[in-house]
């Protein structure tokens, strides 16, 4: 019959290939579909002023900083070894190019007022440091043959007992006791004086009700035995001439005297002016408004410090730097990590800072600007 198909042979392969036709549309569909849902996005720490993006007739900057964008290209730290909760920072394009930028505010940095009060180099300071230098070229030599006299090390064994009771927490062995320096009750140590190495004493000291310290012996008496089981006398060089020409990078008494002054005149003269220097920096930060991501930034290079911080105590010392930091200075975690938070927070605000005032005074370094600050500063007394 004109006009259809009549033929199975060719309807089928036409079937067919619409259908292959129709499966590859719907899988293309579905692969767009899929490239177009939008990825999750990462929660950011952000503390943004009020005043954001504020404008008036302040001298005001806007500086942005490359870190602010980039926080989560680099793994900084856990936040429990920081102390504060950090997340990925993983923004799309189009949201970076909407990051708020941080805004300055400057207040005064010129005519600041600081004060400069270096110590003072005395004669007194140099006789210490010559004490200082004597005693560490004193020599520690075995006792000789003679009798304990007052400024020799005794090297006592002691037992204090009570009607024939030993008292652990009063009984000692080889203590070192330098005499004259009060290391034991001065009675004890004026005892010594006379004796020789190898003798034993006897004394009975009566102790004073509530000692708090032993309260076992409290107002009683206890019977100690002592024994002297070594000593050792101290070679005590006199400072002369020759010993400072032998010793020192001086020639003289005299040259020592005067040189170390100068020195150490420098040395405390340059300590006052870092101090003064980072009193006017930090007036300049506190003079000074910020709004935006500022605390993200502060953040971000707070949990960087300690980082490197724990990099590099573990690699040399064997800890954390916090654990350093409490043996070595006596603070707490808290104050440990209150402190790099002050760091941190100086750095990032003191950096834009600079770099506004470089802007409005076209200076091209962070020196310019220390100099700017400081030549304009008036000392007070």
């Amino acid at each position: 019959m004109p006009g259809k198909f009549t033929n199975k042979k060719v309807l089928i392969p036409i079937i067919i290939g619409m259908v292959v036709v129709i499966t590859g549309l719907v899988v293309l569909i579905i692969f767009l579909n899929k490239d177009d849902e939008p990825e999750p996005k990462s929660e950011i720490i952000s503390d943004e002023g009020d005043n954001a993006g504020q404008n008036n007739n302040d001298i005001t900057g806007s500086v942005t900083d490359n870190n602010t964008q980039n926080n989560g290209s680099e793994d900084i730290s856990s936040s429990e070894s920081t102390g504060i909760e950090t997340t990925d920072n993983n923004n799309t394009s189009e949201e970076k190019n909407e990051t708020v930028p941080v805004t300055v505010i400057l207040g005064k940095y010129k005519g600041l007022e600081a004060k400069y009060e270096p110590e003072t180099i005395t004669d007194e300071v140099i006789d210490n440091a010559l004490e200082r230098l004597k005693e560490e070229f004193t020599e520690i030599v075995e006792l000789p043959n003679r009798a304990f006299e007052d400024g020799d090390m005794a090297i006592v064994t002691f037992t204090g007992e009570i009607d024939g009771y030993k008292i652990d927490d009063l009984s000692g062995v080889c203590l070192q006791v330098v005499i004259g320096e009060g290391i034991m009750p001065e009675v004890i140590e004026k005892d010594i004086i006379g004796r020789r190495i190898g003798d034993t004493f006897y004394q009975d000291i009566d102790y004073p009700e509530n000692f708090a310290e032993v309260p076992e012996v409290s107002g009683k008496t206890v019977n100690f035995t002592f024994e002297l089981v070594d000593g050792f006398e101290f070679i005590v060089p006199d400072i002369t001439d020759a010993f400072i020409s032998e010793n020192t990078d001086y020639k003289t008494v005299d040259e020592y005297r005067t040189k170390e002054k100068e020195r150490l005149q420098k040395e405390a003269d340059d300590e006052a002016r870092e101090e003064m220097i980072q009193d006017l920096k930090n007036q300049v930060v506190d003079g000074c408004e910020f709004s935006g991501p500022i605390d993200d930034e502060i953040k971000v290079d707070y949990v960087r410090n300690l980082q490197e911080e724990n990099n590099y105590f573990t690699e040399n010392f064997y800890m954390d730097a916090a654990t350093y930091y409490g043996l070595v200075y006596g603070l707490t975690v808290e104050e440990y990590r209150n402190t790099k938070m002050e760091e941190a927070t100086f750095h990032i605000k003191y950096d834009y800072a600079v770099k506004e005032i470089m802007k409005l005074e076209n200076l091209s370094s962070e020196e310019e600007v220390e100099k700017l600050i400081t030549d304009t500063c008036q000392i007070i007394e």
